[in-house]
């Protein structure tokens, strides 16, 4: 069962706290492209995590999760394989920085949305691999942070004028596992039973029902 994310604006354990956009570079390495806001994450933090950014090609299009120093990092690498690309190849990450303590079990589809939605942009316009195009990148980020943080979701529409081009993204969160019911425990109505309709309800609960009427 999922439920839209309820947002408390005072819990910074549970913002963004910022997006590094980072991809592998034939000459360099992997490599911190853009970041926002800037400097969210020191360049030798990155380098030490190297491998979990920019994977190899068995954890491409999976979720990574690394905690390190005061930050946890979220991302979802995308491999592309082209002749068009030098080595035939283009690999990058755009990871959600988070605290240490944030449960980042909430935002895993959020980030792999976006790493597919960008993923889409490249291949159908070339977003990323053209300079001229990637560099609306980091107010796509800004914003996509900022609105997650202050709403639980973002729209971002005709990104750099592309038509047809668009992005959606929402925050849920798992509900917690129900206690374990102890033969203490006695059920209630919360509210009036006017309000149920006890006639669309499954035989077993219908049975129930009677029941709660005569503890009631």
């Amino acid at each position: 069962m999922i439920r839209d994310l309820q947002y408390n604006q005072n819990n910074s354990t549970e913002k963004i706290l910022g997006l590094v956009f980072c991809e592998f570079d034939i000459d360099e390495g992997p490599k911190i492209k853009y970041q926002k806001p800037d400097n969210v994450i020191n360049k030798q933090t990155i380098n030490s995590i190297s491998s979990y950014i920019i994977p190899k090609v068995h954890l491409k299009n999976k979720i990574i999760t690394i905690t390190i120093g005061n930050y946890r990092i979220c991302g979802f690498p995308i491999h592309l394989d082209h002749i068009k690309y030098r080595r035939n190849m283009y690999i990058f990450n755009l990871c959600f920085i988070f605290d240490k303590n944030t449960n980042t079990c909430s935002y895993e589809a959020v980030v792999k949305k976006l790493a597919c939605d960008l993923r889409t942009l490249e291949v159908e316009s070339e977003f990323l691999s053209n300079e001229n195009l990637k560099q609306h990148l980091p107010k796509i980020m800004e914003q996509v942070q900022n609105s997650l943080n202050e709403t639980g979701e973002c729209i971002i529409q005709r990104i750099a004028n592309l038509e047809h081009s668009a992005i959606y993204l929402k925050l849920i969160r798992n509900h917690l596992d129900p206690r374990v019911v102890q033969s203490c425990d006695v059920p209630v109505f919360v509210r009036s039973k006017s309000e149920f309709e006890i006639d669309d309800w499954d035989l077993t609960t219908q049975k129930d029902e009677k029941v709660i009427l005569l503890l009631n």
